[in-house]
């Protein structure tokens, strides 16, 4: 089946997708706030730029799209394009490859790593284990 789209436009429409500040980033970043907890978001200085690094408790978390990143948990994930699949199965491979490169330096430098997807984050906000590694027992 051939895109619907014109190359000319199907690029436009690429282009558009946002590689931080997402949605699912925003009501993650919206939820975190309102528990008190500081953080720095896109941490440049660490490998991945982490979209949320709690240098207090030494934890960073990548919100993943369940598309981009291959999450085999829900069907968006688990969809792949029907043109150039070819492209598509390298490029999500390649994808998946550097994030679990991205996690082992990082947890060779002492750092707790969480991956939260998209689709967790619309469905609950906050993941649980997410919100019990940050926050202090009571």
């Amino acid at each position: 089946m051939a895109d619907r789209f014109s190359a000319r436009k199907r690029r436009r429409i690429m282009q558009t997708v946002r590689t931080r500040d997402t949605a699912p980033e925003q009501a993650l970043s919206t939820a975190l706030r309102e528990l008190g907890l500081t953080f720095e978001q896109n941490a440049k200085e660490l490998p991945g730029t982490p979209d949320f690094y709690f240098p207090d408790s030494a934890t960073v978390v990548f919100v993943h799209g369940c598309f981009w990143h291959g999450h085999q948990a829900c069907a968006k994930g688990r969809n792949r394009p029907k043109t150039n699949k070819h492209f598509w199965k390298n490029k999500l491979k390649e994808n998946l490859r550097r994030d679990r490169r991205v996690a082992r330096q990082l947890r060779a430098m002492g750092l707790s790593v969480y991956t939260v997807w998209e689709c967790e984050i619309k469905r609950s906000g906050i993941p649980t284990r997410l919100r019990d590694r940050l926050l202090p027992c009571e």
